[in-house]
Parts: C-alpha cells; structure tokens; sequence
C-alpha cells in the first residue's frame, strides 16, 4: 500500500480538495499549509519546491461543485541523517478563503537535527468531475 508514495525513507499522500458547496469555488494553486500536533500546537515543517517551479506560478484553480482538485505531498519518512529530527503532525491545515480547513494527519516526517523537516506539494491540479458510466453513457 502507499504506492508512489511510499519506500527509500520517503512518504507522501494525495491531497484533495472537493467542492461540496452550491456553487463554484476557487482556491489558490499553492494554499498555505499548516500542521499542528495533537495538543493543537503549530509544529514548524518547511516546504520545498520542485526544481524549476516558482513558488508562487500557480494562478487559482476553480473547482466545480462535486469536483476536486488534487496535490501530491512527499517527505522524508526515515531517519537518515548523521542525527535526524522528526515530528509527527495529528492535523494537516489549508488556507481556503478566510479559512482554515483541518484534516487529521498523522504522518512522521524527518529532517537533519537543527531544521524543521521539509515537504514538498504540487500545485493543486483539477479533476475531471466524476460521471457514473450510466450517466456518461447517456450523453
């Protein structure tokens, strides 16, 4: 299980985002993250972009009701440095609007003593929204 994600000291997980409003919503490609521990106190992760992406490149992505957008997250899972420093966040937090959408966590992330752990995330990406084949089949 965990796939592309998971193996060598790494891990990841895919990040999605639904649309469960009455209407189109829009959402920045890169929200802000947080995390916290299981007594609700932020715990410092720091993250890290891809080779050749901009921070902030990514426009907004609007999202259709029922619809979803997606971001691949991955990190280093092992302790591999000389001395290693890792945390374990019980909630992941994204910036939507003027609000913070939680979600449980509960991932280890690891990095070299002295720093926050690093991640990385995609920007979030826009699926299609899903049609039953009955559905599909009658178009």
């Amino acid at each position: 299980m965990g796939g592309w994600f998971n193996g060598m000291s790494h891990s990841g997980t895919l990040l999605v985002v639904r649309n469960l409003g009455p209407g189109l919503c829009s959402v920045p490609a890169r929200p802000r993250m947080q995390f916290q521990d299981a007594g609700r106190r932020p715990v410092s992760l720091a993250q890290q972009f891809d080779a050749g992406t901009q921070a902030d490149a990514a426009g907004p992505v609007a999202i259709p009701v029922e619809a979803e957008a997606t971001s691949k997250l991955r990190w280093v899972s092992g302790e591999v440095y000389d001395v290693s420093h890792c945390v374990e966040p019980a909630y992941i937090g994204l910036a939507v609007g003027g609000d913070i959408l939680w979600q449980s966590f509960g991932r280890r992330l690891c990095g070299p003593a002295g720093q926050p752990p690093t991640y990385t995330a995609t920007p979030l990406r826009r699926d299609p929204v899903y049609q039953p084949a009955s559905a599909a089949s009658s178009n």
